[in-house]
């Protein structure tokens, strides 16, 4: 009898709680974090996910640059879990990619964030051609995080869209075909990016241009080379005259 008044105790609180709750009870945006339900509204989201495509930049130079002379007799690492002595002992697996694991996910950490700025800023009403030098330097940054790859490792798989489960399953695309989006995304950022960077510290279309005479170099494109840093000789650019004084 006691375990009977329990059952039906219990139900009828089921079925009040069913009654009560309404349907989008647990249908919640995250009250933690930023999520695509309340974002991409605004000139200062946009701000936020440009800045956003510049923060792989620490993964793939910052903690990168200083330790690539540890790979050569220049210099010598004492710290193995620093992942770069392992490097020039040759002791790195294809599981274990030392220091340059960073790289490789810092890199593609980058290209996520500028693939998803790309495919959402336009969402955003606000002043077109401060519009137009932020997508500039997005592509200038996934042409710069896909050069590294390329450098790297060679062919890579290449990635343009927003992040979704199906790329999960994509494929490796070959060398020329990284090197190919990579000239077309810094020949699009040469036609979006100033001159001047909008802000200190932002890329610019000398950047771009420069960039691309990179990989034109790098590809023994000797004339589209020529062509490339013609166009960086236009822009009045100067080298600082005194190299002390950038430190």
């Amino acid at each position: 009898m006691i375990k009977t008044k329990y059952i039906t105790v219990g139900l009828a609180v089921l079925s009040l709680f069913a009654i009560s709750c309404k349907k989008d009870f647990l249908n919640k945006l995250p009250q933690d974090s930023v999520s695509p339900g309340v974002f991409w509204k605004t000139e200062e989201d946009a701000k936020a996910a440009n800045i956003g495509c510049y923060s792989a930049l620490w993964d793939v130079t910052t903690e990168v640059l200083p330790y690539l002379d540890v790979l050569t007799p220049n210099a010598y690492s004492n710290y193995p879990w620093e992942g770069w002595k392992n490097i020039s002992l040759s002791a790195q697996t294809p599981t274990s990619l030392g220091g340059m694991g960073g790289v490789y996910t810092g890199a593609y950490g980058g290209i996520s964030a500028t693939n998803n700025f790309l495919a959402n800023i336009d969402k955003i009403q606000m002043n077109e051609e401060r519009k137009a030098v932020m997508k500039g330097e997005a592509y200038f940054l996934r042409a710069y995080y896909y050069s590294l790859l390329v450098n790297y490792w060679g062919g890579v798989i290449l990635v343009l869209d927003s992040p979704n489960i199906e790329q999960i399953n994509a494929k490796k695309s070959t060398k020329e075909e990284v090197y190919a989006q990579v000239e077309k995304d810094l020949t699009t950022a040469a036609g979006l990016l100033p001159v001047e960077p909008a802000e200190k510290g932002r890329v610019t279309k000398g950047s771009a241009y420069g960039l691309l005479t990179r990989i034109n170099l790098y590809q023994n494109k000797w004339n589209d080379a020529v062509k490339s840093a013609s166009e960086v000789m236009k822009l009045g650019y100067q080298l600082f005259p005194n190299y002390r004084g950038l430190f």
